[in-house]
């Protein structure tokens, strides 16, 4: 999910660009943010980039091509483990995708 995450902050994020990796955590939750002052996402965009073959794939700053489809996997992982992906985005100006865990010990349990 890191690597995704990551991956695509370096793809929409001019060389001169930031690029932050930040986690912390309370007593329930982990939280972990992949924040760039790349170009930003459209706000039309933003409630389809965790839709498989998304139609919020771009080309990135040095035309490296979009699947639509990385942020959709990271989705399922997340979900997997009890937690949540969220984005926010300013056009021109960058983004932060924030994932959200809960610690081992707040995780659900399954019945058989």
């Amino acid at each position: 999910m890191l690597d995704n995450l990551i991956s695509n902050a370096i793809k929409f994020t001019n060389d001169d660009g930031t690029i932050t990796v930040k986690m912390e955590h309370d007593a329930v939750n982990i939280f972990i943010s992949v924040t760039d002052n790349g170009i930003g996402i459209p706000k039309d965009l933003i409630p389809h980039l965790f839709s498989r073959f998304s139609k919020a794939g771009r080309t990135g700053v040095h035309g490296e091509k979009s699947y639509g489809l990385g942020l959709s996997i990271c989705k399922l992982i997340i979900k997997q483990h009890h937690g949540e992906i969220t984005a926010c985005s300013n056009e021109d100006k960058g983004t932060c995708i924030t994932i959200t865990l809960p610690k081992a010990n707040e995780v659900p349990t399954q019945k058989n």
